[in-house]
């Protein structure tokens, strides 16, 4: 079913998937790629996910598919970009103008990030955060997240390039930077949302 309660920008929309595969599919318009995909996938959580975030697109605009170019999602019919993301039962579909950056990530919280934080926390995270904060670490992941989808062409890494400098759940958002190989360093503003059930982020400029 929709979630209709976040009040965010309207070109994010979320699902929590109660229904069948079946109920899903007839929700939705499917290409024959998109059915061939699909049902190429053997675990039915995983096609659900994919009919899922079709059902979402099409809400949004009606005639569009979604296919993929070098594992990234392209809308068929719409020169407009796509980012999606899934966890567990939640879909999660942002859809903005052609060119511009758009990124998104839905995350369930998890205990793995406590074990993986070396992984990919910067050094400067590391003396701004409690990074001991499971929350803390699921949010500044899944900025990291949606940042990469954002910025998918430079295929930045996680903890050398992308550092999260505010955390702010009261206004809704992240900001830090970029750091390029060439010194160059770029800002970002992310949205935020972190509910009982999961954290959203979501890439704002």
């Amino acid at each position: 079913m929709p979630i209709h309660n976040l009040n965010i920008n309207p070109s994010i929309l979320c699902w929590k998937i109660e229904e069948s595969e079946n109920q899903l599919l007839s929700m939705v318009n499917l290409n024959e790629w998109e059915k061939k995909h699909i049902n190429n996938h053997k675990r039915p959580q995983r096609r659900k996910e994919l009919i899922t975030s079709r059902i979402l697109a099409q809400q949004y605009l009606s005639k569009v598919h979604i296919e993929y170019h070098n594992r990234k999602p392209i809308l068929i019919n719409s020169s407009k970009e796509i980012s999606i993301s899934n966890t567990k039962d939640y879909v999660a579909v942002m859809i903005q103008n052609e060119k511009t950056n758009t990124g998104i990530d839905i995350q369930y919280y998890s205990d793995t990030v406590l074990r993986v934080k070396h992984k990919f926390l910067h050094p400067t995270e590391k003396s701004l955060f409690d990074i001991d904060d499971n929350e803390v670490l699921n949010i500044i992941w899944s900025a990291k997240e949606t940042l990469y989808k954002a910025y998918s062409k430079d295929k930045l890494e996680f903890k050398k390039q992308l550092i999260v400098t505010t955390i702010d759940k009261v206004n809704n958002k992240i900001e830090g930077v970029i750091k390029y190989s060439n010194d160059k360093k770029a800002s970002f503003k992310l949205g935020l949302h972190v509910k009982d059930e999961f954290i959203l982020t979501y890439f704002k400029e």
